[in-house]
């Protein structure tokens, strides 16, 4: 699963993706291993972190504005979520009072 997260303290945007392999595996050979890690370095580049099951690189310009826009989006449609529902409470709210003497 891939994301996209700002590192607060150095204010940089970086990339995580769990990877669902692992390469301490018993089994794999040392050509296996340079393999699998060249595909990475292919992907990633050298620069890439790896840490446990994840794989870490600063994200591109382009990562950091597709994230802010998603984040925009599902605030927005958190926020439509969040009116109706307040809305309908009012609502209930005024038939309720409305209906009394």
């Amino acid at each position: 699963m891939r994301r996209i997260d700002q590192d607060i303290d150095e204010d940089i945007w970086r990339v995580y993706e769990e990877i669902d392999e692992d390469p301490i595996i018993e089994g794999y050979t040392l050509k296996e291993l340079r393999n699998w890690t060249d595909q990475l370095i292919a992907e990633w580049g050298e620069d890439a972190f790896f840490c446990g099951t994840d794989l870490i690189r600063a994200a591109t310009p382009e990562e950091v504005t597709a994230e802010l826009k998603r984040r925009e989006d599902l605030a927005k449609s958190k926020r439509k979520v969040d009116e109706a529902q307040e809305r309908a409470q009012y609502e209930a709210l005024r038939a309720k009072f409305e209906g009394q003497p």
